[in-house]
């Protein structure tokens, strides 16, 4: 798992350089990380699960970390639903990293996600927050929603743990920052899109995981990302969502 810290350091310097650079640079080296990654990875997946999922968490993983880059070293904060602040999810806070800058910009941040104003761009689905594979619908009641989520023990309500603090014990590259999930999709602009990985990754609406029981794609800090099975342990599960209560073994998942 050495080489998942060293890729995370990689990454992070890689995104420091191209801040400096012109776009079309980053287009070309981000582009050449993911398909090493994709590479990397696709040996963890079973037949029959897709990588289009996958690459879109990874698409919000790299995100996540040139975020974290650019504020001091911080990841987005997650929200709590009921809050003031944050009035935004983590999701929107990424938006500029995803080459969404002109989406990001129609909105209104000093108003809350649900006004009325904002119910333009709220409404609108976003394929990266999305899994192809799920039959649900990209909104529900006008407002667009997500099938991904964020491990709440990472994203905190008003201010996440710098990507140091969260590898200091553990390490990035076996503590879970993101999944798929397969019931009670949240907008994904509403604060709160967090859940604990240790509910489990059997689907439920409150756990991780896609709706029809086959496990998840998900990636960790480090920006690596695999597929896990929903047979995976629960005490397996509960080392990788928290960042500082030790590391399984690679075999045990």
């Amino acid at each position: 798992m050495q080489v998942y810290v060293i890729a995370s350091s990689a990454v992070r310097s890689v995104f420091r350089f191209l801040r400096t650079r012109g776009p079309a640079l980053a287009v070309i080296v981000l582009g050449l990380i993911t398909i090493g990654l994709w590479l990397f990875e696709s040996r963890h997946e079973p037949d029959g699960l897709r990588p289009t999922s996958l690459n879109n968490l990874r698409f919000a993983a790299l995100a996540s970390l040139q975020y974290a880059t650019s504020n001091s070293d911080f990841l987005p904060p997650g929200g709590r639903a009921l809050d003031d602040a944050p009035r935004w999810s983590w999701q929107v806070q990424l938006l500029p990293y995803m080459d969404q800058e002109r989406l990001y910009d129609r909105m209104d941040l000093d108003l809350p996600w649900d006004s009325e104003r904002n119910r333009p761009w709220t409404s609108y689905p976003v394929s990266f927050w999305l899994n192809p594979e799920q039959r649900d619908p990209d909104s529900l009641g006008g407002i667009a929603i997500t099938h991904q989520t964020a491990n709440s023990r990472v994203f905190g309500p008003r201010r996440s743990a710098s990507l140091a603090e969260n590898s200091q014990s553990d390490g990035a590259a076996q503590t879970l920052m993101l999944g798929e999930i397969g019931a009670a999709f949240p907008p994904w602009a509403k604060p709160g899109n967090v859940r604990d990985p240790a509910r489990g990754i059997g689907g439920g609406p409150e756990q991780w995981g896609r709706g029809d029981g086959s496990g998840c794609h998900v990636m960790f800090l480090g920006g690596n990302g695999r597929y896990l099975s929903p047979r995976i342990a629960p005490e397996v599960l509960e080392l990788l969502a928290d960042p500082n209560n030790g590391v399984p073994d690679e075999n045990e998942f």
